[in-house]
């Protein structure tokens, strides 16, 4: 991949709201210091610029740094990319002064931070992301807000486009499609104590795909706790919505699927744990554990790899596992199939559980049953890929092994 190209699709990344975490970068490319050293340069160059809050999670304080565009890099995209993007020709040219639109409150503003993130690492799915109508009081004698301006300069592309006889997908109804919860939640059916509650709700945004809903959420440093009480007033309202528009069949409430974007081992460690104290916990989130509030809850980390991870779980869905399967069986006589409430497969008579696509779910149910006592002095297996170990080593014992297998492994 050429460097330019590195450059126009790093800027590229900020052309929807002008900010962006760090971490989503590393979904670019798997060479990850070249990235870190180009964010840097672009950094000193004036192309882009640090910001910092501080946000509570917890009872605790801790900085959250993110990467803000400035006016010469979207005027590098105008000078050097218009000819594969035609829409930034539409932007002010020279660009203006500008200013971003954040949260009303650093704890705001990083739950959408994230939830950019998550747009982004959808983007390469061919995944859009919903647009509400952008309102400021930005006075535009002094700037610009940055939002409205691209919004305005893709509007008036779309709508050229279609002067012309250009098909244009500005009207398509897309089968998958992310919202921003800020958005989203605009929506909702709410009393004025129920919308106040929303606002602290964990979720960061909702996907629709292939007819499949997904909460999406993301950790942080201290992992994340999931309350009952959250996630169903969400999944109602969420459901709500997407039937009165029209976006989904599924039923009523259905939204019991999630995917946790982590940002490393660790994080997935402390998720994991967290939620297994949760469950342990007598009278907390009033009864009802993770396992029931989720039948599929995927915590992937933010990194090249588990990119293919993703698309995957996106692609083939519930058939997944059956296709690992019978490709895993296919390649090696020591498989075979079993009917188990917990295990899939076993490899060499040792009871085995398809693990490529991190459902968390599906994990707690298999940790509990290699720690009980009567079971730590047998071995099972969980087949994954090799860059997955790390990350279920700092959770499982030492009675699980592991058989890895090739990224896209699955024909």
């Amino acid at each position: 991949m050429e460097k330019n190209q590195v450059k126009s699709m790093v800027l590229l990344m900020f052309m929807e709201e002008g900010m962006v975490l760090p971490s989503a970068f590393k979904t670019l490319t798997d060479d990850k210091k070249y990235v870190s050293n180009l964010l840097a340069k672009l950094t000193s160059e004036g192309y882009i610029c640090n910001r910092r809050i501080t946000v509570k999670s917890q009872n605790r304080k801790y900085a959250v740094t993110y990467k803000a565009i400035c006016p010469k890099g979207v005027q590098w995209l105008i000078d050097n990319c218009s000819d594969e993007y035609p829409w930034l020709r539409y932007l002010p040219n020279p660009v203006p002064k500008f200013v971003l639109t954040t949260g009303t409150n650093s704890e705001n503003l990083n739950r959408f931070l994230k939830s950019i993130s998550a747009s982004i690492i959808f983007s390469n799915f061919g995944i859009k992301t919903f647009k509400r109508s952008v309102q400021t009081n930005t006075s535009s004698a002094k700037s610009v807000n940055f939002q409205k301006m691209v919004s305005e300069a893709k509007e008036q592309y779309e709508q050229d486009k279609i002067q012309h006889g250009i098909k244009t997908e500005s009207n398509k109804k897309y089968e998958d499609i992310y919202f921003h919860s800020r958005d989203i939640s605009q929506y909702f059916k709410l009393t004025k104590d129920e919308i106040q509650q929303y606002k602290f709700s964990t979720h960061t945004g909702l996907l629709i795909s292939r007819g499949k809903s997904y909460f999406v959420y993301t950790s942080t440093p201290r992992g994340i706790k999931f309350n009952s009480s959250s996630v169903n007033r969400a999944r109602i309202s969420a459901t709500h919505y997407l039937f009165t528009n029209s976006i989904t069949n599924e039923q009523y409430g259905a939204v019991q699927r999630g995917i946790i974007f982590c940002k490393n081992s660790k994080e997935f460690e402390l998720t994991f744990k967290t939620n297994k104290q949760v469950e342990k916990k007598k009278g907390f989130v009033k009864g009802e554990t993770l396992k029931q509030m989720f039948h599929k809850l995927f915590l992937l980390p933010v990194c090249r790899e588990s990119m293919y991870t993703l698309d995957e779980i996106l692609t083939y869905q519930d058939d997944l596992h059956e296709r690992a399967i019978s490709e895993l069986m296919r390649r090696d006589t020591q498989f075979k199939k079993v009917k188990n409430s917990v295990f899939e497969m076993q490899y060499n008579n040792c009871e085995t559980l398809v693990g490529i696509d991190m459902d968390i779910i599906k994990l707690q149910n298999v940790y509990d049953v290699i720690t009980e006592e009567q079971n730590r002095d047998k071995t099972y297996v969980i087949v994954c890929y090799e860059w997955q170990k790390e990350y279920y080593e700092r959770i499982m014992p030492d009675n699980l092994h592991y058989y890895t297998v090739p990224i896209g492994f699955i024909p």
